[in-house]
């Protein structure tokens, strides 16, 4: 069975994850997602994942078992350095990873 093309915007982002409950999504390498705009703890499960957010001049690289948090308001998104694997929970039900790496992509 062919599965389905995700949805995306105008930018060429991912679009359609939910904030309400935990979900994980993967990225080939080159894949970008764009992150809901909620209170978010964000985990890479696998692979090395690059998360920006509008306004802040830090460039994040996550690797298996770390992330990060992102607020209500923070417009993010990640994309895939090398293929990989994010976890996103509501930040109400707690990181639990490394912190991550501060770096250029």
């Amino acid at each position: 069975m062919k599965r389905p093309t995700p949805v995306r915007n105008a930018n060429g982002f991912q679009i359609g994850i939910q904030a309400e409950y935990a979900t994980s999504t993967c990225l080939g390498k080159g894949g970008m997602l764009e992150l809901p705009d909620a209170d978010l703890a964000l985990e890479c499960a696998s692979g090395i994942l690059w998360v920006t957010r509008d306004g802040d001049l830090t460039d994040y690289i996550l690797e298996a078992g770390q992330g990060l948090t992102l607020a209500r308001g923070d417009r993010g998104a990640v994309q895939a350095l090398r293929a990989g694997c994010l976890r996103i929970a509501p930040l109400a039900q707690g990181p639990r990873w490394k912190p991550a790496t501060i770096g250029k992509p």
